[in-house]
């Protein structure tokens, strides 16, 4: 499956209002106690500026700098954490992308990029534990679909209906987020739960699993075909002893 959905995600979309950091299930009574957009240190704005600019080291620079200016500025652990994570640094940026959402537990914008750090290291479960407390977006639907991707990958072999289960999960969550916009997402969900049944010698029900997806799969060209190759798979394995499959 392409890493796209995950890997290349827009941790802080310059859209996204203030507001959105903070879903009003985890907002804190009290006011937060970190320095606010309007009272960044220079160096906190300098970070964010590079960072917006994909300077990756400088805006580490900047960060650590800052921090030693207000080392309770969640904004300035957060910047931290994006510009190590965008360096493969995968330790220290989740280090710091924790100390983020301490500083703030409403920052959903940490949150979002803690479980993509862990996705990306093919560590789903973590991941799923981080996105349970956040309200649900685009983004959260994105990351969960490719969290429960890759548990059904880990379990395809050994069991499963239990991929199954996880792949048609991953289906849902990407099919929530936005199917035009996640058709690699939903084909890759498709495939892993269509083979996890054929696997489970569930062939009747993995043959006609296209009809099901059929409005997620529109815009993937090869979804027809793959569907009629593995519709005679199937047809084949029926014709193989149960002990031999």
């Amino acid at each position: 499956m392409s890493s796209a959905l995950w890997q290349h995600l827009d941790w802080e979309p310059a859209t996204a209002p203030a507001a959105s950091r903070r879903p009003p299930e985890s907002r804190p009574s009290a006011a937060p106690t970190s320095p606010t957009e309007g009272d960044l240190s220079p160096a906190t704005a300098r970070a964010r500026s590079l960072l917006s600019l994909r300077q990756w080291e400088a805006a580490e620079t900047a960060a650590r700098e800052a921090l030693i200016a207000q080392p309770e500025c969640a904004l300035a652990h957060r910047t931290l954490g994006f510009a190590l994570g965008r360096q493969g640094s995968w330790e220290a940026a989740l280090a710091a992308l924790r100390r983020a959402v301490e500083l703030d537990p409403g920052d959903s914008l940490g949150r979002l990029a803690t479980a993509s750090l862990w996705i990306m290291q093919a560590t789903p479960l973590p991941a799923l534990e981080v996105m349970a407390s956040l309200a649900e977006s685009r983004s959260q639907a994105l990351l969960a679909g490719a969290a429960e991707w890759l548990v059904g990958q880990s379990l395809i072999a050994t069991e499963p209906p239990a991929a199954a289960r996880r792949f048609r999960q991953a289906s849902e969550h990407f099919r929530s987020a936005d199917p035009s916009q996640a058709p690699a997402g939903a084909m890759a969900a498709y495939m892993g739960e269509a083979f996890a049944l054929a696997l489970a010698g569930e062939f009747d029900v993995a043959s006609a699993l296209y009809s099901h997806r059929a409005g997620d799969l529109a815009s993937i060209e090869a979804a027809p075909a793959f569907a009629a190759t593995l519709h005679a798979l199937c047809g084949l394995a029926r014709q193989v002893p149960e002990a031999a499959r």
